[in-house]
């Protein structure tokens, strides 16, 4: 279930929390030798 939907939820922590995902795939991908073994995600490939 939605927090949103039982909650009122400051728009700020929402953009904080999106930006904080990006982060911490960008961080992990870094961690994994740099991404050098990670396969490339082609947007629509898989259609």
């Amino acid at each position: 279930m939605h927090l949103a939907s039982e909650t009122v939820v400051n728009p700020a922590i929402v953009c904080y929390l999106n930006r904080l995902s990006d982060h911490l795939f960008v961080l992990g991908r870094v961690l994994n030798d740099a991404g050098r073994a990670d396969i490339l995600w082609v947007p629509g490939a898989n259609r």
